[in-house]
């Protein structure tokens, strides 16, 4: 190992990730063909969160030692942060294949798995990963993720509190202790657990994540909303779909229920969004929403905000035209959010098939409000309507 090499290795332990990157570069100027170095920087990178970079830095590691598990398990982890979680998967598993006894493998599996929502497979990879090494450290959170999503709460409350035992400064602990709080509805407690991991670290995305949905859930609307979300996540695939094809057929065998299903699948989609907006007042939950939550926030308020003026303002006496503009105007949120929740991979599509609809309802709109006789509005609005059914059912793959 060269003398750059170990110094980035002992600044990568410390924490020091950018000055770690700056000696192995170096190490690479003296020798760009060292695969491990290159596997380490594609480390290093990724928790620097350049994930594109780290790619390719993994990819050069695997191009010249093929059999280099720490360069496929770079891959997996770039993959993952890439929400590719299907190609980071089988960079675990091709890990696992050249060293079967790496417990590091298996939790990168497992990581893998938890992103693909194959619960008891993550746990499965996650305790083999510490039949390996009793004392991984994030074996041992991701053992506590499955165990929650699979609504074993004892055993998860037991695995973090052991972690927790073992290393108090473990900032991903202290997150899925706030985690698992929310799973119990004890807001309070799941907030004071998620700003302890944002003290320790606090870029954790993960605790990030937990304090809006805690913010959140202090609305008691949004905390039934959370329950639902998170009640849903637990269930394998299969049974979220049998979930909302069930709540969709009971509609329509009981027309009463659509009174219902219609608000309850709007929220489903857009109540996280329209939430963010409502923390946008509140001077700590204008920190802890990034840029892109604001933005996606802003929109969906408007959507939902002004759709709903405007339907107010076609019963009122306005045109009456404006009452399905108002109406199409809110249903376009719909999108909006399912856009902003799908991964990076899917993202382009979701964005395209929006700007695809918020086009045709726009020439909707101006036909019913220019020749509120004609057809065109009619057939435009037709479309339109097919266009948001079918992402509310489409999008589930799109955003899962």
């Amino acid at each position: 190992m060269t003398s750059a090499r170990q110094r980035a290795f002992l600044l990568l332990q410390q924490g020091r990730v950018d000055l770690a990157e700056t000696e192995l570069r170096r190490a690479l100027a003296e020798d760009p063909n060292d695969a491990e170095t290159h596997a380490l920087l594609a480390l290093a990178l990724c928790d620097l969160d350049r994930e594109a970079e780290a790619l390719e830095e993994a990819n050069r590691a695997i191009g010249l030692a093929p059999e280099l598990t720490p360069a496929h398990l770079a891959r997996s982890q770039a993959l993952l942060q890439l929400d590719r979680a299907a190609d980071a998967e089988a960079s675990a598993r091709e890990a696992i294949r050249i060293d079967p006894g790496d417990a590091d493998a298996f939790a990168a599996l497992s990581a893998a798995l938890t992103a693909r929502r194959q619960r008891q497979e993550a746990l499965d990879a996650a305790e083999q990963a510490l039949r390996l090494d009793p004392e991984h450290p994030s074996a041992t959170n991701l053992r506590a993720i499955a165990l929650v999503r699979l609504g074993r709460r004892d055993e998860a409350s037991g695995a973090i509190e052991g972690a927790l035992s073992r290393d108090p400064e473990n900032a991903v602990s202290h997150a899925n202790r706030g985690w698992t709080l929310l799973h119990q509805n004890d807001v309070k407690g799941a907030m004071l657990s998620f700003r302890e991991a944002l003290r320790l670290e606090p870029g954790n995305e993960w605790a990030r994540s937990g304090i809006l949905e805690a913010m959140k859930a202090r609305n008691p609307v949004y905390r039934g909303l959370l329950a639902y979300f998170l009640w849903m996540d637990r269930l394998s695939s299969g049974q979220r779909w049998g979930v909302i094809i069930g709540g969709y057929l009971a509609a329509r065998l009981v027309p009463f229920l659509w009174i219902v299903y219609l608000p309850v699948v709007l929220l489903t989609w857009t109540g996280d969004s329209f939430f963010s907006l409502l923390l946008l007042l509140d001077p700590f939950g204008r920190l802890v929403l990034n840029r892109e939550e604001k933005a996606v926030a802003a929109l969906v308020g408007t959507c939902l905000i002004g759709g709903l003026g405007l339907g107010i303002a076609g019963l009122a006496g306005a045109p009456e035209a404006l009452f399905p503009v108002g109406l199409g105007l809110m249903a376009l949120a719909i999108p909006i959010a399912g856009t902003a929740r799908a991964p990076e991979d899917k993202r382009r599509l979701s964005v395209l098939y929006t700007a695809a609809l918020a086009m045709v309802g726009a020439f909707a709109a101006f036909h019913m409000l220019a020749n509120p006789l004609g057809d065109m509005h009619v057939t435009l609005g037709g479309i339109y309507v097919f266009g948001i059914v079918a992402y509310t059912w489409a999008g589930n793959l799109l955003v899962r």
